[in-house]
């Protein structure tokens, strides 16, 4: 309490045959000023502030009757959506703890991340992946922000005037918000690309009469993980058959043409999520006649140079551009094993990779021609995401 004391006086003066007056007055003034209150504020009560998005998705390739042999009888898992809900709810007050009945409510996206390495059209964007974004307020999921396109960092909801976020009636104080964040497909993609999806929403309520404002940041993510899927058989797995040779001959100076060449190319395509791949060709078997007497027309053993030579040459595919490139050329194949292994090979923009392998068989040094019976070579190839 302040005391603050006033003075009051008057004086007067004339000269000769004039009385002076002199006149003093004092007064207590006393100042009561009001208690100043608290100020207003919202607070959270409940919220998450790191949570995981819900995953759909989808067995095998884009070909979905194709059992991915590789994966024990049933298909990668392809990720085709992510999304997750989540709540925050606000409590506001006066400075006795009264509730307020309007708050100003902000939502923003602080951040976005989706993989950096993806393949073109499985990225985010038009022809890839879009991010989705709804909010609403209590038991609604879209009345302030519905299916808002949201790749970037920015204001979702705002309180500015005349906005949805502007002046939002409480209910004995409190209100909620619920936000919607949705990954999806967009364009031809047909599933996420592995890596790391995530998202931080900031939601802040505000007095709308002045005062402190409370806020919640929530982080959402999720890491897709990497996935190859059959998707194109080899004929030798479609048919159950094997593909068959196709022969030259050569009939100079005979009356019966001699086989001198045997060629035969397979594939298979898989349907990946990243933008490159480790992949193997293994021959399992090699069977072509060997003659006791007729070395020159048998297969090479040994070092030899007359006779039967195989040769095989790999190739892959990019299916969204049809192009070809070699991987390995024609080499002498003999034994069974490993005969091309690589890393870090780039798959197209859909992810997608075909591999092609080329078997031949061919007389070489003075052999004529390819001796009588059967001649076949077995490979598995094997393709893993990187």
């Amino acid at each position: 309490m302040k005391h603050q004391q006033l003075y009051n006086s008057w004086l007067w003066q004339c000269g000769k045959n004039c009385a002076t007056l002199f006149l003093l007055s004092s007064s207590w003034i006393v100042l009561n000023p009001a208690k100043a209150s608290a100020a207003n504020k919202c607070q959270q009560t409940t919220s998450d502030t790191s949570i995981a998005y819900v995953v759909t998705s989808t067995g095998g390739g884009a070909n979905t009757d194709i059992v991915d042999w590789g994966s024990g009888g049933s298909n990668e898992d392809r990720v085709t959506q992510l999304s997750r809900d989540y709540s925050v709810t606000f409590k506001c007050t006066d400075g006795s703890g009264g509730n307020l009945t309007n708050a100003d409510i902000e939502v923003d996206l602080e951040t976005i991340t989706t993989p950096s390495s993806a393949p073109a059209n499985l990225g985010l964007g038009d022809s890839g992946i879009s991010h989705q974004v709804f909010v609403g307020k209590n038991t609604s999921y879209t009345d302030l922000k519905t299916d808002l396109t949201a790749t970037s960092n920015g204001n979702i909801v705002s309180s500015s005037s005349s906005q949805p976020g502007e002046n939002l009636s409480l209910d004995n104080g409190e209100i909620t918000i619920n936000l919607r964040s949705t990954f999806v497909l967009e364009g031809n993609a047909e599933e996420f690309a592995a890596g790391d999806y995530s998202t931080q929403f900031r939601i802040t309520a505000t007095p709308t009469s002045s005062g402190t404002l409370g806020s919640n940041t929530t982080v959402i993510s999720k890491n897709v993980e990497k996935e190859c899927s059959l998707q194109n058989r080899s004929e030798y797995t479609e048919t159950g058959s094997p593909k068959p040779y196709v022969t030259t001959t050569s009939s100079a100076g005979l009356p019966e043409p001699r086989a001198t060449r045997l060629e035969a190319s397979d594939s298979v395509g898989f349907d990946c999520n990243t933008a490159d791949v480790d992949y193997s060709v293994e021959m399992t078997n090699l069977t072509a006649p060997i003659f006791s007497n007729s070395s020159n027309i048998d297969l090479l053993q040994g070092g030899g140079s007359n006779g039967v030579d195989h040769k095989v040459k790999t190739r892959k595919i990019h299916p969204s551009s049809n192009t070809t490139t070699e991987l390995q050329a024609l080499t002498q194949e003999l034994t069974t094993g490993i005969i091309d292994q690589r890393t870090r090979e780039s798959t197209d923009d859909n992810g997608d990779i075909e591999i092609e392998v080329t078997s031949r068989f061919e007389t070489t040094g003075a052999a004529e021609e390819l001796g009588a019976g059967d001649y076949s070579a077995t490979f598995t190839v094997t393709v893993t995401a990187n």
